[in-house]
C-alpha cells in the first residue's frame, strides 16, 4: 500500500471499498482539512448519482467525469455498479487525492477508469462528456460557465452546491454575489434555493443557446444536487429563458406565484427556475428499477409524488403561525385536500410540509377547520 503523509481508514460504500483520510466525521458539510476530502452523509447524493447514470446511458461509448473527485469514490462506484459501455475520468487538482484515488483504483480493480490532476476548468476547455459531474466544496459557481460546454448534447450535468447559506436566505448579499440573485428565508426556502441553483445554471446556458432540462433535483441534509440534461440549438435556449423568472410570495395569505415577472408589492425571489425541478417519467422509470438503502430509496419516493405538483410546496407550521393555529398533522391535510379533490402529497425538503394544486383560499379553510 502507498504511504500517506495522512492517516487513513478503510470503508465500504456501495460496492466499493476504498481509503479515506481518518478524520472526525459527523453531520453537515463536513471541514476540509487539505487531504482528499470524503463526507459519508454524502452518500445518498452518490448513490442517487449511480442510479441517474445508469438510467441515462446511451448505446455508444459513454464519457464521464467526475470534475472534483477527491477520494475517487464515486468514480469507482460507477465502474463497479453501473453497467454499459463506460469511459471515466476522476480529476483532482490536489496531488494527495490523484494518490488515493489511484490507490483505490487498484484496490477496487475498477475498469474503464483513468485519473488526472489538473484545474477543471483547464480540463473543460479541451474536452466534452456524455455526463460531467461538478461536486464542490462550497459553490459550484466557479465551474459552471465552462462546465454547461462540457457536455455534449443530450448528456447530464449533475451539480452540488454546499453553500445552502447563502442559497436558502440566511446570506443575502453571498447569494446575490454569486448567483445574481435574491433568496427569501422562510420555512420554504430550501426550495427557493435550489431554483436559484438550477435557475443560475440555466441562465448561463442560455447565453451559448444551450437549454436545460431537469431530471431529478433535491436538497438533503446541507447540500442541493441536481441533474440537468443539457441540449443545443437556440430554439431549446428559448424555452429555457421562458422558465427563468421569479417566486412572489403574498405574506398575508401566504400564497405564491412563480412567474415570469415579480408581482408588485409582493415579497419576491429570484431570478430562478420557475419550472419543474423533476422529470416525472425519469423518476418513475429509475425508482421502479433500482434497488438502494432505505435513505435513498425514502427521498426517491417522496419526489416521485411531489413530482406529479408543479405549485411550490407549503410549510404547515408557517401557515399554522401565519393562522395562530395549532399545526395539523400532515396526514390530516393531506387527506383533506385529496377529498376536496385535489392533488396532494407530502415534501422530501420538509417533514412537515406539503404541495397541492388547491388555491390558498382552500387550504387556509381546511387548516382553520383541521
Amino acid at each position: 500500500m502507498v504511504d500517506f503523509d495522512f492517516e487513513v481508514e478503510e470503508i465500504v460504500e456501495g460496492k466499493a471499498r476504498i481509503l479515506v483520510p481518518k478524520t472526525t466525521r459527523g453531520k453537515g458539510p463536513g471541514k476540509k482539512e487539505g487531504v482528499p476530502f470524503y463526507n459519508p452523509v454524502m452518500e445518498p447524493n452518490r448513490d442517487i448519482s449511480v442510479l441517474v447514470l445508469q438510467n441515462c446511458l446511451s448505446s455508444g461509448k459513454n464519457r464521464i467525469l467526475d470534475g472534483l473527485a477527491g477520494t475517487g469514490i464515486r468514480g469507482i462506484r460507477f465502474a463497479m455498479e453501473v453497467s454499459g459501455n463506460l469511459s471515466i475520468l476522476m480529476n483532482d487538482w490536489n496531488e494527495q487525492s490523484h494518490a488515493i484515488m489511484l490507490e483505490n483504483i487498484r484496490r477496487n480493480e475498477a475498469q474503464n477508469t483513468e485519473v488526472r490532476h489538473e484545474d477543471l476548468n483547464t480540463l473543460l476547455t479541451s474536452d466534452e462528456f456524455d455526463y460531467l459531474d461538478v461536486d464542490p466544496y462550497g459553490t459550484p459557481v466557479p465551474f459552471l460557465d465552462k462546465a454547461v460546454k462540457g457536455v455534449r448534447d443530450g448528456g447530464i450535468l449533475a451539480v452540488t452546491a454546499t453553500d445552502t447559506a447563502a442559497l436558502a436566505g440566511s446570506s443575502p448579499k453571498a447569494c446575490m454575489r454569486k448567483y445574481g440573485a435574491t433568496p427569501i428565508k422562510s420555512k420554504t426556502s430550501h426550495e427557493t434555493g435550489l431554483r436559484i441553483l438550477v435557475g443560475y445554471c440555466a441562465r448561463i446556458a442560455a447565453e451559448y443557446d444551450l437549454n436545460i432540462r431537469p431530471l431529478l433535483s433535491h436538497s438533503t441534509d446541507h447540500y442541493y444536487r441536481t441533474y440537468l440534461e443539457i441540449q443545443q440549438g437556440q430554439s431549446q435556449a428559448n424555452g429555457t429563458r421562458e422558465n427563468v423568472g421569479f417566486l412572489s410570495v403574498d405574506l398575508s395569505s401566504q400564497e405564491m406565484f412563480l412567474e415570469e415577472e415579480k408581482k408588485d408589492d409582493f415579497v419576491a425571489a429570484g431570478p430562478l427556475w420557475i419550472g419543474s425541478l423533476w422529470n416525472p417519467g425519469f423518476l418513475e422509470e429509475m425508482r421502479s428499477r433500482s434497488y438502494m438503502p432505505s435513505e435513498t430509496s425514502r427521498i426517491l419516493e417522496l419526489l416521485k409524488l411531489e413530482s406529479q405538483i408543479e405549485s411550490p410546496y407549503h410549510s404547515s407550521e408557517e401557515i399554522a403561525s401565519h393562522l395562530k393555529v395549532h399545526t395539523p398533522r400532515l396526514a390530516s391535510i393531506l387527506e383533506r385536500l385529496n377529498e376536496e379533490g385535489y392533488n396532494a402529497s407530502p415534501t422530501h425538503f420538509d417533514s412537515k410540509g406539503f404541495r397541492t394544486n388547491a388555491p390558498i383560499d382552500e387550504i387556509l379553510q381546511i387548516f382553520k377547520k383541521t
